[in-house]
């Protein structure tokens, strides 16, 4: 077990903060101690990660008890992120960060620390960042700040006292949706309680001291619970519109007043109005053929007319867009030049669509420009149980095309990936904005770019590919679901990790070494060393130098947008496959 505390309590001026707790945190577990104010939730935290000594009681570390293991051990296990943490504001976000390698002074060369630094700090988003100074910080960037720091602290255990305080609903989402995708054992102080099931996997609740309940959110949140430690109604309802349920909380209140009966005002005009639209809509040829119904992720998705304000998101579906002329019909693009550079020929097909938001977008920023139709992914603008979501959108009159490719995220019974992520998504935007016939030239135009690439390639087929994104400690990279799988197969290649049952996600070193890759893709996100700094952090792994690719400094640098189901997937497929096989081109 990595932590257990065994009876512990705790006593101040003769009044019992907590008394008799037990529990314990394995490897992966994800923590939350909820319960009402004054029940003993920071206290028993602080016991826990050894910043107060218990009355009584014992907290061990791996089988160790926590008070004979000393401070700078303990540091090389656990971080903590608490509530009073205030930086100093002059210290560049860098230099703080990299306070978090303190602990492993003299265990490491300085610039492996410094890689470490920058994988912490592109894994909380704030690589961008870079040069900013922790004062001029919002106060989800200072949060995600202190995440980074402890997160480059490198520790088996994560300790986090009420870390969505003073951040507004959506940010607290995604916090917490990001503590969870680190992997390692987390502990939260959490005062929420609609945060709770999705982020842990078991829940302490505390109240009067004590610890009234230990279980899986499911188990602990129950209607009679809810109501004996916080005073409040907890409610299950199937949602309207999806096979799934929905968790209300609910403070009871007196009766109220009957609410005074709104009635419409009649517009007698309306109904001409109307009329007069549909006639005069009639003659666009693109109406004859609405309504239309596309697929979304297994939902059926309708419209009438073609959407009139669309917002894209992310490069490689706004590359899809203006593929198709669709600019008349876009108010709005989100998570452009919050994560890449982009070149003079997007912003000339961009021209003067406006971006509403630089990374994700917020439920606030999409409603301000009233849109109809928004096309973004799972983790493409949109994160399961976050902000925004089809079905936050839908009340706002807004549907919601997914990219295909992120579907497995909620249905793990995709098939593997194929060029079919791009044509059928192409297909269904001309579709959807009455433009079948340049959806299917497009389609048509890459199948016969792809068929003539195929050809020169022939039967050079099977050599061992390896796509490396981004980590050091951990290489994130492509796996069945991406469709990077699907290109490296039509250049004539195998993607080593394509055994990986998920669309981007992350292995060890040591399972592709072990695959010995022939030839390398290397993301180029051209944010200085660009591709580069890959190479050299290959050719000085111990394990990957040693691989063939590595050897034989066999790669291709791509964009992030040739490696994501857009138009330029077509053009990359070639440039893999010239640079795997130059002697078929």
């Amino acid at each position: 077990m990595l932590l257990e505390a065994r009876d512990v309590s705790a006593t101040a001026n003769g009044r019992r903060l907590v008394n008799g707790v037990s529990l314990s945190v394995a490897a992966g577990d994800r923590l939350a101690i909820i319960g009402p104010n004054g029940a003993g939730k920071t206290t028993l935290l602080r016991m826990l990660c050894g910043a107060l000594q218990p009355s009584t009681g014992e907290v061990l570390l791996s089988g160790r008890r926590l008070d004979r293991i000393t401070p700078a051990e303990r540091a090389l296990n656990m971080a903590v992120v608490g509530q009073t943490d205030q930086p100093d504001p002059r210290l560049a976000l860098i230099d703080y960060v990299e306070l978090g390698r303190v602990p492993h002074a003299g265990m490491r060369r300085l610039r492996e620390d410094r890689d470490i630094v920058v994988v912490a700090l592109r894994r909380t988003g704030l690589l961008p960042l870079l040069g900013r100074s922790i004062g001029s910080l919002s106060g989800g960037e200072r949060q995600r700040a202190q995440l980074a720091r402890a997160i480059a602290q490198e520790p088996k255990i994560l300790f986090l006292d009420e870390p969505t305080n003073h951040l507004d609903p959506r940010a607290r989402g995604e916090l917490l949706e990001l503590v969870a995708g680190f992997g390692m054992s987390v502990v939260a102080v959490l005062h929420d309680l609609a945060l709770v099931a999705p982020f842990a996997t078991r829940v302490a609740v505390m109240n009067e001291a004590r610890l009234h309940a230990l279980a899986p959110p499911r188990e602990a949140l129950t209607e009679k619970l809810i109501r004996d430690v916080f005073g409040i109604d907890v409610f299950r309802l199937r949602h309207p519109t999806e096979d799934r349920e929905l968790t209300v909380f609910d403070v009871p209140a007196p009766p109220r007043h009957p609410e005074p009966t709104f009635h419409a005002p009649k517009e007698p005009c309306l109904v001409k109005r109307l009329a007069l639209s549909f006639v005069l809509s009639l003659f666009t040829s693109a109406t004859f053929a609405f309504p239309v119904t596309v697929d979304s992720c297994g939902k059926k998705l309708t419209f009438a007319a073609p959407p009139k304000r669309a917002v894209i998101h992310d490069l490689n579906m706004a590359e899809m867009a203006f593929a198709l002329k669709l600019q008349p019909s876009i108010v709005g693009l989100t998570g452009i030049t919050g994560w890449y550079k982009v070149g003079p020929e997007f912003k000339a097909e961009q021209g003067s669509i406006p971006e509403l938001a630089p990374k994700y977008p917020t439920l606030e920023n999409l409603v301000a420009v009233e849109p109809d139709f928004f096309f973004a992914g799972w983790y493409y603008g949109m994160k399961p149980g976050g902000e925004v979501t089809p079905d936050t959108l839908a009340p706002h009159g807004i549907k919601t095309l997914v990219l295909t490719e992120s579907c497995v995220h909620l249905d793990k019974n995709r098939p593997a990936a194929s060029m079919d992520l791009l044509y059928g998504d192409v297909e269904k935007l001309g579709k959807i904005f009455g433009k079948e016939a340049e959806a299917d030239k497009l389609v048509s135009g890459w199948k016969a770019q792809l068929a003539a690439i195929t050809a020169k390639v022939g039967s050079a087929k099977g050599t061992r590919v390896f796509l490396y994104d981004s980590g050091e400690d951990k290489p994130f990279t492509a796996g069945k679901f991406a469709i990077p799988s699907a290109m490296i197969t039509a250049a004539g290649g195998d993607n080593v990790m394509a055994d990986m049952e998920t669309s981007w996600g992350t292995t060890d070193w040591e399972t592709v070494a072990a695959r010995n890759p022939q030839f390398l893709i290397l993301l180029d996100y051209q944010d200085g060393g660009g591709y580069r700094k890959l190479l050299e952090f290959l050719k000085a792994h111990p394990a990957m130098k040693e691989t063939d690719a590595v050897k034989n400094e066999r790669f291709v640098a791509l964009r992030y947008a040739e490696l994501t189901p857009g138009p330029a997937n077509i053009e990359a497929i070639g440039k893999i496959a010239k640079a795997m096989h130059p002697e078929a081109f």
